[in-house]
């Protein structure tokens, strides 16, 4: 805001701008010359209060003022005197947008345009503090002239900081907003990245959604249960000559005509042992010819009529489609799909981690190797240097040298591909839970765990039977067999003959008044019931009904197959599992022992060579002994994570083993 400092010794105030002074500024773009002077004047005299000469320059300065008068608040005040108020009138603080940014990755941010659009003229300095005054933290960097933040967060800055930036123009005022830095960590454990690929990854979401769809599924085959309320409205009309019979029955009539009126109102539905009913209202409302002409009696009159009919109908099969297990069938195959579904759901989970396992073991591995190709490319360089040194002090001849360039350009070579190597493991790392690199820059990842190798007990037995109630693989073929003994046990049922009983038994009433018909059909007066049985059988043998029969037998035959088959492989796949956990413990064992020994030889042949007893070419194979048996060390320790891996893979507990939540049919998992 505009503000003019009056200064009184017996009193000093805020006194507002009149309107007749400088008006509203949303008219000051069509203001006439006289109000534009008079404007100009009042600037005049306020760089005067404030010790600036009034000249050519001064005006320039003031035109160009002029039209941030436009952009300014409505509101234009005169700044009381401090020596009463103690404090100075500013803005309020804004908000910035928040910054994300990854660790090691830089970033700059401008936040000057945001802060001066309020200030009068171009602000000449920028500040910049913690929110709660502190100073910046020491990778953040401040622009003071040009009002940019910028800074490089390192490996474990990783948080969440707010900084307070300030933009002071050259009459004093001042406008503050606050800036939200967000530090992404590029460190993952495997705990820590396992959890993210549960949370993210395409593909075990799109499994977990399939097996929602299958449950909702189970729902809408319970669904055919669920009773029915069933409404019809007939209005009817007929008109035709009658026969001679009908002629003499109703003489004088020689033509026939009504006009009815039906309303029936029922529940329908199915019961769980394959059977049908029917509880309903019926009513018509006739109108013919021969109630024109009826005669009279003590308990009728003639005109239209109201027959009301109140009872239950139930059929109810005794061979074909008898029983709760047929009735259910198409529930228990929806329920089996659901289960199915959900063991894909789990094969899912557990392949997708199982194989992000490797991966981060694999980009551990690469990140190590690079580690140990830069160090052996650093004791090249050394060697070079000191060859080089010995030959230009004509100690040793060129040959020597040329050997040390040998080894330090292989080793460049191996350095390039062991960075290109770890850049795909790292890619194909945040691929598995749909980072791009774009949002988060693999150069930088980092993977902070290290492969344990503690000895494990693999107790075969116990493992295999604990796997066949969990695998989901065995699982899923598991039900796929139960799933095709229910259709088995269906299609039997469907070969035997229809033979249904039929029942019906209600209440009668009439009369010509509605509410007297149905009270006479509710109070039982005239009873009605019937009951009966059907019966029908197909005369060429029934060929649609076996052949379906013969086809779900060889289905479940297949079923069965594929049981036996996965049983197998489970059996085989925990075999060599359990001995491949034997195995590489030892092999872990061995090549310790033997970079230890290496090391000791390499140390060796470092001092002979020193002392002049070993040349470069010499020293150079040792070290390459050295970093083959470090690099098979590596890879034996990362085999034997895979081992572990599989092993709580087909024993059902790999999640538990991670740390991670085990997946369970809890209704907080269902849709």
């Amino acid at each position: 805001m505009l503000m003019m400092k009056c200064v009184n010794k017996c009193n000093t105030r805020e006194l507002p701008l009149s309107s007749n002074m400088l008006g509203s500024l949303e008219q000051q773009k069509t203001k006439t010359p006289v109000q534009a002077g008079r404007i100009f004047f009042l600037l005049q005299l306020l760089l005067l209060s404030i010790g600036l000469p009034i000249g050519t320059m001064a005006e320039e300065r003031l035109q160009n003022v002029l039209p941030a008068l436009h952009d300014a608040p409505l509101s234009v005040t005169v700044k009381q005197s401090e020596a009463v108020t103690g404090k100075s009138e500013t803005d309020p603080v804004v908000e910035l947008p928040k910054i994300t940014v990854q660790e090691g990755l830089g970033f700059r941010y401008s936040f000057a345009e945001r802060l001066v659009e309020k200030l009068l003229v171009k602000p000449t300095v920028f500040a910049a503090t913690m929110e709660d005054g502190s100073p910046l933290l020491s990778w953040l960097v401040l622009d003071a002239v040009a009002g940019t933040l910028s800074g490089r967060p390192v490996y474990d800055d990783a948080s969440i900081c707010r900084v307070k930036v300030t933009a002071t123009d050259r009459t004093g005022k001042s406008r503050s907003a606050l800036c939200t830095v967000e530090i992404v960590s590029s460190a993952f454990t495997l705990q820590t990245f396992l959890g993210k690929v549960i949370e993210k990854n395409n593909d075990i979401q799109g499994q977990k959604l399939e097996w929602q769809a299958s449950e909702k599924l189970v729902s809408s085959a319970r669904g055919i249960f669920e009773p029915a309320f069933r409404v019809s409205v007939t209005r009817e009309a007929n008109r035709f000559q009658n026969t001679a019979d009908e002629y003499v029955e109703q003489f004088p009539i020689s033509e026939y005509s009504e006009i009815n009126n039906l309303w029936n109102v029922s529940v329908e539905g199915l019961t769980s042992y394959g059977g049908s009913y029917r509880v309903g209202y019926e009513m018509k409302k006739l109108q013919n010819s021969i109630q024109e002409e009826a005669y009279l009696v003590s308990n009728y009159i003639g005109g239209q009529e109201y027959v009301t009919f109140v009872g239950v109908d139930l059929t109810q099969p005794l061979l074909k489609g008898a029983g709760s297990q047929v009735a259910n069938t198409k529930i228990l195959i929806a329920q089996a799909n659901a289960d199915i579904a959900y063991e894909e759901y789990r094969k899912s989970v557990v392949e997708t981690v199982a194989r992000s396992i490797r991966i981060y073991w694999d980009c551990y591995g690469a990140q190590e190797k690079l580690k140990m190709m830069r160090r052996s490319l650093a004791i090249a360089d050394d060697m070079l240097k000191e060859n080089r040194s010995q030959y230009d002090a004509g100690q040793t001849d060129h040959t020597v040298v040329l050997d040390a360039e040998v080894g330090v350009q292989l080793r460049r070579a191996r350095v390039a591909a062991a960075e290109q190597t770890e850049l795909t493991a790292k890619r194909d790392l945040l691929s598995l839970f749909g980072v791009y690199n774009a949002a988060l820059n693999p150069i930088f990842i980092r993977v902070t765990d290290l492969p344990k190798c503690l000895p494990v007990s693999a107790d075969y037995e116990k493992s295999l039977i604990h796997a066949y109630e969990t695998y989901p693989q065995y699982r899923s073929a598991l039900t796929t067999v139960e799933r095709e003994g229910v259709k088995v046990a269906n299609a039997d049922n469907q070969r035997l003959p229809q033979l249904d009983f039929k029942g019906r038994y209600g209440f009668n009433g009439l009369d010509n008044a509605l509410s007297s018909s149905m009270s006479k059909a509710i109070k039982g007066e005239y009873p009605s019931w019937s009951v009966g049985l059907e019966f029908s059988v197909p005369l060429l043998g029934d060929v649609k009904n076996r052949d379906e029969y013969h086809a779900a037998r060889l289905r479940k035959l297949k079923g069965v197959k594929h049981l036996d088959d996965e049983r197998v492989l489970l059996i085989n796949e925990m075999e060599i599992s359990a001995s491949m956990i034997s195995k590489g413990f030892a092999q872990v064992q061995h090549y310790e022992k033997a970079v230890a020994l290496t090391d000791l030889l390499f140390k060796e042949e470092m001092d002979r060579f020193r002392s002049g007893k070993s040349d470069i070419r010499r020293m150079l194979e040792r070290e390459e002994d050295a970093l083959r048996v470090r690099e098979s060390l590596l890879d034996s320790r990362i085999a034997y994570q895979y081992a572990q891996a599989k092993l709580y893979t087909l024993e059902g507990s790999l999640l538990q083993h991670y740390g991670l939540s085990p997946l369970t049919k809890s209704l907080a998992d269902k849709p």
